[in-house]
């Protein structure tokens, strides 16, 4: 009895009303979906690179796009005595990568002082690399995702028991 109330007090919020509205849940379905695909992308690549083994390395080089909106970072870490050169960035392992003035100057300063910064490495395959990875990174996404995710689960249940009131009526 309390799915039947929710899902009344649900319908008279938020279902559509005009052509207005059914466009506004599409693009919002849409959307969500959207959203969903790249959560999983991000998160199936974060899962696999939160497990990989932690190591310290230098910023070596820093290159700026012709618009100084994106850097490519390369980096020196060494593991067992061997020295590795990587340019990877992110969870995504993108080369190039999108920086405000705040993380530009933040990396010059890291390459001028010789700061050292934490590198993830591939335990089984050394060269596979990653910096700026930020563990911090799963809980925006969660943040992100939730509202819509909400949203579009409410309308499929004011839609699930519509379509059970109509059976139960005969389908009349």
């Amino acid at each position: 009895m309390q799915l039947k109330t929710t899902a009344s007090t649900l319908e008279g919020i938020i279902w559509p009303r005009s052509l207005a509205g059914w466009l506004v849940i599409i693009l919002l379905a849409l959307s969500t979906l959207l959203l969903l695909s790249e959560a999983y992308k991000f998160s199936i690549n974060y899962y696999k690179i939160y497990k990989w083994e932690n190591a310290y390395g230098n910023l070596i080089n820093l290159e700026l796009s012709e618009d100084k909106k994106r850097v490519r970072l390369s980096y020196l870490y060494k593991i067992d005595g061997t020295e590795f050169l990587g340019n990877k960035i992110s969870v995504y392992k993108t080369e190039w990568c999108d920086a405000t003035d705040r993380e530009i100057y933040r990396f010059n300063d890291i390459i001028k002082n010789s700061k050292k910064i934490i590198i993830k490495y591939n335990p089984y395959n050394k060269i596979d690399s990653v910096y700026a990875f930020d563990s911090g990174d799963m809980k925006i996404i969660l943040f992100v995702i939730f509202p819509p995710l909400s949203f579009v689960l409410s309308f499929l249940l004011v839609v699930f028991m519509k379509i059970r009131s109509y059976i139960n009526s005969g389908c009349q």
